[in-house]
């Protein structure tokens, strides 16, 4: 396990740790842990403080960022269960350039989509969204 070179704060309990110990002796918390798990200590530790009646405002803001997504959301989810359809009517008519651009876009943004949604990142799912759209305009 890696052992900082430096004094260190625990990001669950805040202690402060002697440089060379890898986890915290407070609470046993890693020195060196990945992003989720921070956020998931962040919240725990806020949540369980009476005195932070701010870390709840912040995350009713969390909540409402997401919302700005909502109406391109319902674009490319009627894209996406079009597009099977979309695209062999367009292989019916011969429009290959066309339906090439929407199975690329299309599967490009639903990948992209479903990245963003595992690391939990909205500006890298507004970008799959956008792909998703990007393909639905090419192919008009």
């Amino acid at each position: 396990m890696k052992t900082p070179s430096y004094d260190w704060r625990c990001h669950s309990c805040g202690e402060t740790n002697a440089a060379g110990t890898g986890r915290c002796t407070s609470c046993g918390f890693p020195a060196f842990a990945p992003g989720r798990k921070i956020v998931a200590a962040v919240r725990e530790r806020e949540s369980t403080d009476a005195t932070a009646p701010v870390s709840a405002t912040h995350a009713s803001q969390d909540d409402l960022d997401w919302a700005f997504l909502f109406p391109e959301v319902i674009f490319a989810v009627a894209v996406i269960l079009a597009f099977p359809f979309w695209f062999l009517s367009l292989l019916h008519e011969a429009s290959y350039r066309s339906a090439l651009a929407l199975a690329l876009l299309v599967s490009s943004g639903v990948g992209l989509g479903w990245w963003a949604w595992r690391i939990e990142n909205k500006w890298v799912l507004y970008a799959g969204i956008v792909l998703v759209l990007l393909g639905a305009a090419v192919a008009i």
